[in-house]
C-alpha cells in the first residue's frame, strides 16, 4: 500500500484488478477498477509494490504485468506507462530514489527496473544479476541516507546493493 499526498491509503492492484482507496479520516473505502496490460484480471500477481513520486502519481511495480502502472489519485485513473517487459515475477517492491526515479527490485528479473516519472521512460539498470536457477531473488527494498538502494533477500543468499548515481550493483 502507498499513502498518497491526500493522506489516503492506496492498495495496489495485485490480484484484484482494482485499487483500494481507504480514507483513514472518514473511514470511507472505495474501489477503482484498473484493468490494465496484457493480463487484465486473468493473471495473479500483476503488481507488487508501489511508490509515490514527486509528481503526486503512484507508480505500481510490474510483477506479472508488462508495464509500470501510473495511478492518478486526483482523477482516479490508471495508465500503463513506459517500455513493455515480458516475463513473470519480474520485480517485487519499489523504492523512490534520491534522483526522483522509481526503482523496481528484481525478483525473477536479471536487472533493476528504473522508471523516470518525468520522461515516462522505463529502462533496465545495474549489472546483470542472472538467473542462477533462482526465482524470487529479492522482495522489497529500502533507500539509505546516502541514496543507496538495498534489496532484501527472499531466496537470494546475499543482500542487493545498488547505487543509482553510478549504476553499480554489488551483493
Amino acid at each position: 500500500a502507498v499513502i498518497g499526498r491526500d493522506g489516503n491509503i492506496y492498495g495496489l492492484p495485485d490480484e484484484s484488478g482494482t485499487v483500494l482507496i481507504i480514507n483513514p479520516h472518514t473511514k470511507e473505502v472505495d474501489v477503482v477498477d484498473v484493468k490494465q496490460g496484457r493480463w487484465g484480471r486473468k493473471k495473479k500477481g500483476s503488481y507488487r509494490g508501489g511508490v509515490l513520486a514527486a509528481d503526486g502519481m503512484i507508480y505500481f511495480i510490474p510483477h506479472n504485468s508488462e508495464q509500470v502502472l501510473r495511478f492518478d489519485p486526483t482523477d482516479r485513473t490508471a495508465t500503463s506507462v513506459g517500455k513493455k517487459f515480458h516475463g513473470e515475477g519480474k520485480w517485487c517492491g519499489g523504492v523512490l530514489g534520491k534522483d526522483g526515479c522509481v526503482y523496481g527490485i528484481p525478483s525473477n528479473a536479471s536487472r533493476i527496473l528504473r522508471f523516470d516519472p518525468t520522461t515516462q521512460i522505463a529502462s533496465l539498470v545495474g549489472d546483470d544479476l542472472g538467473d542462477d536457477d533462482c526465482c524470487f531473488k529479492w522482495a522489497g527494498g529500502a533507500l539509505d541516507s546516502d541514496g543507496i538502494i538495498y534489496g532484501v533477500p527472499c531466496s537470494a543468499k546475499q543482500i542487493l546493493r545498488f547505487d543509482p548515481a553510478t549504476e553499480q550493483t554489488s551483493l
